[in-house]
């Protein structure tokens, strides 16, 4: 099955033993199978699997870990990449093939649920595998006066931030929860930033 990899930095890891006489080298065949082509180090070609091949570089002494990595931003579509470790005498390794295919991030959706009653307010937040902080606030309308809530979250390698049951009123330090009446138009605004800074920002309302 081929696996997906939103945005794939180009860069790929992996290790190798060899306990007789040690790895030499790690050679990589890197294909784009939709088109046919192989990358050579510098360019797209056409080639085959034995005869367009990179070298990794080591990032142990004796090879156990390697590395290998674009320049540039590789392209979208699908990839086939075999890794070979070859030893002192010239000997290939057991190869080991990874397949995905590399694709543009969703934009973040978001979906939120208000509880029959009104007292609690649910929501997810998907695709935000690009950002490093989400920042929300939520509005809403009572019978007594406007009320509303908000928090700044780290995120740490996750595809969606999900909040559940959150009570909509006012909780005592024993934990007993005192609940808004006449609850309406229920607005979240969120705010997902990237690493470099740039920003996302999602809204909805629940009336």
């Amino acid at each position: 099955m081929v696996q997906y990899t939103y945005i794939w930095n180009g860069k790929v890891e992996g290790t190798a033993l060899d306990d007789m006489s040690g790895i030499d080298h790690v050679e990589l065949s890197i294909n784009r199978t939709l088109l046919g082509k192989f990358w050579n180090g510098s360019t797209w070609v056409y080639g085959s699997e034995t005869t367009t091949r990179v070298q990794a570089i080591p990032t142990s002494a004796d090879w156990s870990t390697w590395s290998y990595e674009f320049h540039n931003q590789p392209p979208l579509g699908r990839f086939r990449i075999i890794a070979h470790a070859v030893d002192k005498v010239g000997n290939i390794e057991n190869s080991s093939t990874i397949e995905f295919e590399n694709i543009m991030m969703p934009d973040p959706t978001l979906v939120t649920t208000l509880s029959a009653g009104r007292h609690y307010y649910s929501f997810t937040v998907n695709n935000v595998s690009d950002f490093s902080k989400l920042s929300y606030e939520v509005v809403y309308d009572t019978d007594s006066a406007p009320q509303g809530f908000m928090e700044n979250v780290n995120l740490i390698n996750q595809t969606e931030y999900k909040k559940e049951n959150i009570p909509l009123g006012s909780q005592s330090s024993g934990g007993a929860i005192t609940f808004d009446q006449g609850v309406k138009n229920v607005k979240i605004n969120i705010i997902l930033t990237k690493p470099d800074g740039s920003t996302y920002s999602l809204e909805k309302t629940d009336n």
